[in-house]
């Protein structure tokens, strides 16, 4: 776009008073408390041929950039939330508890691909499946933030009796996700609990697949 741009040009691109800007501020302390301080800040004003036009804050250029791309761009600071749920080690989960349809059903962590239905449990498990898909749930890592609060819960698809794995750990602690409704495109939404604060995600379609075959309540297993 244009290499220099001054301020009597920037209403022909809509950048005079932008439509949306994105600022990133980071937090130092100081003698009399904490200061913000501004990382970047970038403009975007009117859109032309499926091109937004943009600029930083600290340049004199003007960009053009993707519609589609600029779509994707978060609407709220939460969306821009570290996508990275939790990290935990393999090692310290001790059991796994799913919740389904009214039903519980428990599989203990004996060691390294050596699991067990625990007491009162019903079926046959896969140990090696089943270990590979906790693998995967103990790096969970959401692919968008799409809601935030326990108030959007139904208009998601979570249900009280709907699909929930809670990962019991060595130390007493657990972490806990839960399976709502899917994207038009057949994506899942879950959600977890993170700072007392509901947050619903789009989750790995294929680690969803591994979760309702090994993680889950077969229909017949009373």
């Amino acid at each position: 776009m244009k290499d220099v741009v001054t301020e009597q040009d920037l209403p022909a691109y809509g950048l005079a008073n932008p439509f949306r800007q994105f600022v990133l501020r980071s937090i130092s302390a100081t003698t009399n408390g904490l200061a913000t301080n501004i990382l970047a800040e970038i403009q975007f004003g009117t859109n032309n041929q499926d091109k937004i036009y943009a600029r930083r804050a600290d340049e004199s250029f003007v960009y053009a950039v993707k519609l589609d791309e600029y779509l994707n761009l978060p609407d709220a600071a939460w969306q821009l939330r570290d996508r990275h749920i939790w990290k935990i080690a393999e090692n310290d989960v001790a059991r796994a508890v799913i919740h389904q349809n009214g039903k519980v059903r428990q599989m203990i962590r004996n060691g390294p691909h050596d699991w067990t239905l625990a007491a009162g449990s019903q079926g046959i498990i896969n140990d090696l499946a089943v270990e590979e898909t906790v693998r995967a749930m103990c790096q969970l890592k959401a692919e968008e933030w799409v809601a935030l609060g326990a108030e959007n819960r139904s208009a998601y698809g979570f249900t009280t009796n709907g699909l929930s794995l809670t990962f019991e750990l060595k130390n007493g602690e657990k972490a806990t996700v839960e399976f709502g409704g899917e994207t038009p495109a057949m994506i899942p939404y879950a959600g977890v609990t993170l700072e007392n604060q509901f947050w619903i995600f789009r989750f790995p379609l294929l680690v969803f697949r591994d979760v309702l075959s090994y993680l889950s309540i077969p229909a017949n297993v009373p």
